[in-house]
């Protein structure tokens, strides 16, 4: 399995135990055992997942193209400085240096569409903000190839 343009980003697929990290250039291999057969991919990159489930394997190997995953809303000090406290909890701080620059809210993504192997936004995924995790089926991918 390889994958580019994700550099530090973890790799797994979620019914295994075995995590590989993309390399400077965003590169991987992952290998696959042979005794999972419904694979669900795990990609987390910055505190973000991606989770593309129902990946079924036809053949002994598997590439998931291009992608980018979405990061987090962000929004400025003074939006922050507007929020419930229970909502400043799901706000990352963004410095420059020392310098803050505003806030990543966790609970939104910033998009509402997934680039995923191929130019067509793909709009029918799930952001889940406790766990972080953007679900998005294999079915919608692979047709983009």
């Amino acid at each position: 399995m390889d994958s580019i343009s994700l550099p530090g980003a973890e790799i797994k697929f979620k019914e295994s135990d075995q995590v590989v990290m993309a390399d400077f250039d965003g590169n991987f291999v992952l290998p696959i055992e042979s005794k999972i057969e419904n694979l669900n991919l795990v990609i987390s990159f910055s505190g973000l997942s991606i989770e593309i489930k129902n990946i079924e394997l036809i053949e002994s190997e598997l590439n998931i193209g291009d992608f980018e995953i979405p990061y987090f809303e962000d929004i400025s000090i003074t939006e922050f400085e507007l929020l419930t406290e229970l909502e400043k909890e799901n706000c990352l701080p963004i410095y420059h240096w020392t310098q803050l620059l505003g806030y990543f809210n966790t609970q939104k993504i910033d998009t509402d569409y997934l680039t995923l192997n191929c130019e067509k936004k793909i709009r029918e995924f799930e952001y889940n903000p406790q766990t972080k995790t953007v679900l998005v089926d294999w079915n919608l991918i692979k047709l983009c190839e």
